[in-house]
This record gives C-alpha cells, sequence and structure tokens, in this order.
C-alpha cells in the first residue's frame, strides 16, 4: 500500500442550502406549512422554486440561502413563534431553523465534507488509505466545530465563508483544500488563485467536479477554467474527469448538459448519478411522466410519496424509462468516442442497484440487512458513493471498499430500518460507516447508537433549546 502514488482529486462544488432534515425534529404539521409558505414567496417573488416534488427529502438545499433565511423570519412572526429580533438576520434565521427541524448533526459542506472526513480516516489492512496533510475551510458554526473536533490530527482547518458552501481542489499530491466561496468571493476566484500559487494543479490525476456546479456564480467561468486546464496538457497526460450529475440542476440547464459533454469531448471521463439523473441527463425523462400527472395534482410531500409506491403502472413506467436510459447510457459507452476518449457512466441508484458498467449502486456502498425498499432516498449518496468509486478506481481496489469513503445516510432510511433492525444488526451497520455522515443524517435519538457502532470519535452534541 505504501508503494502506491497518492491520489490528488480536484472538486468543485456548491451545495447552496443543506438542511439535514431530520423526522424526529419539531412539529410535522407546521413544517408542512412553512414549506408551503416558503413556496408562496418564491412564487410571488416571480422567480421558479429549485425544489423537485418533495422539499423534506433534502431538496431544499436547493433553494437561495438568502430566500430561506428571510422565509424562517417570516414565518416565525406569522406564527408568533419566539426568537430574539435584536439578533442579525442569518443568527435569526438559524434559531427559528433549529426550532422547527431540531438540532441536526450538521457537517459543514455536505456530503463533500463527510466524504474528505471518510478519505482521511479510511485504512485498508491497517494502513491509511491516504496519508500527508490536508487543509479544510469550514463555517464558524457549532456543528462545523463539532466536524473540527472529529477530524484526525493530520487534517488542519482554517474558517472561511460560508459553511454550507464549498469547492475542493489539491494543493499539491496529498492535500486537499476546501474554499468556501459566496457571491462576492466566487469560484473561479479561488481556484485562479490556487493555480497562480499551486502549478501542480496543471497535473491532477482525476478531477472531480460536483453536481451542484451549476448554482456557483459564474458557473461558465468555471467550466472555461477547467477546459483551459485540459488543452494545456497533451491528451494522454490529461486527467481523468468523474462528474456527479444533479438531478436538478440537469432538468434545468440545457446549457449545463451541453458543457458537460463538452469535457467528455476532452478527456476520458466517469458520469456518476442515479437513475433519474441518468434520464435528466440523457433528456429522457419527461414523455413516461405525462399519463399520470393527474393522478399525482396537488399532492406534497410524503403525501407524494405514498401516491407514487402505490401506483403499480407509474412504477411500471419508472422501470421501462430507467431501462431506455440504462441502454441508451451503455450505446454511448460502447461507440468510438470523440477524439479517442472514454466515456463510463456509474449508476448508483439503491431501488435498483443497476449500473451501466458493473452491478453496483447505492445497496452496495450501504450494505444494510433490510429490504431493498429501505433505500430510498439517500442524502448525499450520489456524491459520497462516487468519491468512493473514484478513490478505489485510483487504488486498484474493489469497489466494495467504497463503503468506507462516504457513508452519508438519509434520516428516511434510518427510520425505516430502525423498526426492524436489533443492536447485533446495527453493529454491523456501524462496522461498515467510518464517516460521520451515517450521523449527520440519523434522527437524532439514534446517533448515539451509530456513534458507538461506528466507533467514530465524536463529541457530544446537546440538543439547541428552543428560542
Amino acid at each position: 500500500m505504501s508503494q502506491r502514488k497518492k491520489p490528488s482529486i480536484m472538486a468543485v462544488e456548491t451545495a447552496v442550502v443543506d438542511l439535514q432534515y431530520t423526522e424526529n425534529a419539531g412539529d410535522a404539521a407546521l413544517k408542512d406549512e412553512f414549506f408551503g409558505h416558503l413556496l408562496e414567496l418564491i412564487t410571488e417573488a416571480g422567480r421558479t422554486p429549485l425544489f423537485d416534488e418533495n422539499p423534506r427529502k433534502g431538496d431544499m438545499r436547493l433553494v437561495p440561502a438568502e430566500d430561506f433565511d428571510a422565509a424562517l423570519i417570516v414565518f416565525a412572526k406569522k406564527k408568533q413563534i419566539a426568537f430574539d429580533d435584536t439578533l442579525a438576520p442569518q443568527a435569526q434565521a438559524k434559531k427559528i431553523r433549529d426550532y422547527l427541524f431540531g438540532p441536526a448533526f450538521a457537517t459543514a459542506g455536505g456530503s463533500l465534507a463527510n466524504t474528505l472526513h471518510g478519505i482521511v480516516t479510511s485504512r485498508v489492512n491497517g494502513e491509511p488509505l491516504v496519508d500527508g496533510h490536508f487543509v479544510t475551510a469550514v463555517g464558524t458554526c457549532e456543528s462545523a466545530q463539532s466536524f473540527i473536533d472529529s477530524l484526525p490530527d493530520n487534517l488542519h482547518y482554517h474558517q472561511e465563508g460560508r459553511q454550507m458552501e464549498c469547492h475542493v481542489f489539491p494543493l499539491d499530491g496529498d492535500r486537499i483544500l476546501i474554499t468556501a466561496p459566496s457571491s462576492e468571493n466566487p469560484a473561479e476566484a479561488h481556484i485562479a488563485k490556487a493555480i497562480e500559487t499551486y502549478p501542480e494543479l496543471h497535473a491532477q490525476d482525476r478531477i472531480m467536479i460536483g453536481g451542484f456546479l451549476y448554482f456557483t456564480p459564474s458557473f461558465e467561468k468555471v467550466f472555461d477554467q477547467i477546459e483551459e486546464f485540459l488543452t494545456a496538457q497533451p491528451l494522454e497526460h490529461r486527467p481523468t474527469l468523474a462528474i456527479t450529475a444533479a438531478a436538478q440542476v440537469v432538468a434545468a440547464s440545457d446549457r449545463y448538459q451541453e458543457r458537460i459533454f463538452r469535457l467528455v469531448d476532452m478527456a476520458n471521463t466517469v458520469i456518476h448519478g442515479n437513475a433519474g439523473e441518468f434520464r435528466r441527463l440523457l433528456s429522457l425523462d419527461t414523455e413516461w411522466r405525462k399519463p399520470f400527472e393527474a393522478d399525482f395534482a396537488g399532492l406534497r410531500g410524503d403525501a407524494l410519496e405514498t401516491a407514487k409506491d402505490n401506483h403499480t403502472a407509474y412504477k411500471k413506467a419508472k422501470d421501462a424509462a430507467n431501462e431506455v436510459a440504462f441502454a441508451h447510457a451503455r450505446d454511448i459507452c460502447q461507440a468510438t468516442h470523440y477524439n479517442g476518449t472514454t466515456l463510463r457512466f456509474v449508476v448508483t441508484d439503491g431501488a435498483r442497484s443497476t449500473s451501466v458498467i458493473s452491478a453496483e449502486g447505492v445497496q452496495r456502498f450501504y450494505p444494510l440487512n433490510i429490504s431493498r425498499s429501505a433505500i430510498v432516498n439517500t442524502v448525499g449518496a450520489g456524491d459520497s458513493a462516487a468519491a468512493g468509486f473514484n478513490l478505489s478506481d485510483l487504488y486498484g481496489l474493489p469497489h466494495e471498499i467504497s463503503v468506507g469513503f462516504g457513508s452519508a445516510l438519509a434520516s428516511r432510511v434510518i427510520q425505516q430500518a430502525a423498526a426492524r433492525l436489533d443492536e447485533a444488526q446495527w453493529a454491523h451497520i456501524g462496522a461498515n460507516i467510518r464517516t460521520s455522515g451515517a450521523l449527520s443524517y440519523a434522527p437524532f435519538e439514534l446517533q448515539p447508537w451509530l456513534i458507538q457502532a461506528s466507533g467514530v470519535k465524536i463529541p457530544e452534541f446537546a440538543a439547541t433549546p428552543h428560542p
């Protein structure tokens, strides 16, 4: 292991808001009312809401933070929820968010931070997978400090910017810098400064591009810079691109799809996504839904998901649409591609466990001894699984080892699993979870179980009192 070349990974990703929703927190009816209130405010402002059909399952991270904070404050006043209005608006919003959604153990940077945590703590045959020193920038909130305290000694940090936005790229062969750009300090400025300071960025093994790059200010400029990185080197020396495809982003922007496939023309590429993300990426996710629009009209949240789960014709049509997308992806992979570059698709889909290049899905990355139906929503799983796949790919390791790199389990998975797992089964899960990700998304009362089972050393996280 010590003889292997250490991978260098550049990741660029923005997660604007990540609630890390916990089912047990607060009052469910009040939370549902708030999401309706938020939707009304955004619609009145003349903007299209960026979340999908069920915002309670994590998609609220795509709502601009300013809209979300403002909606929280207005809603709290409307419902006469007590809070200190002498605080700054962001601090007010945090108090109200804690009241509505409960004390989530939120790791700074979302799934990328979880993945980094997994990378630096993972071991293969008792040896660290990646040694050397890392630098990370995180926020100033209590949860960010808890994340910092859980990191090993070889990961250093400095605090900069908002904790839920991050861009990651290597400083050299075995160090990673996570910056936290805002609209005043966008990603391209960070990358340009790093390129000037660290010319080694021009010769990396692999570049990871996060699915939420579309929400980065001036995202076109970031794509331009990545293309400049590639054209500066001969084709045989260019890094492999690892792209995660975020479903909402792909659906919202033809330009984003165009830029992705332009990169495919320039370097060997691995594109990661779940089945829905592949349907959107390949423009195969519209027609099959139309016959069912009337059946689901007016439904939201759990009511919508239940209706879909019980609709046999809808599920059959969805399966058929997946097969069409997978077949199309296989055809693309098998074709002689562009300028001699290769393209691979990796489908990380928990419900189907289907992959274009191998029979690996989210269920393989999270080996739970429960039925497939429990793997219905894996917040952060796509990016985490993609990072794990790429690291194991770089090392020539079995892809099963990826479970040690990024294990972000959604609260819905944990909650459904809790009813059917005994303590021994929890211990089995814990043995396969070595990052803080699983703790981030678990219902609060189950976190101590997972902490004990996983062996992750994380300080006790006190419940935040209601304002």
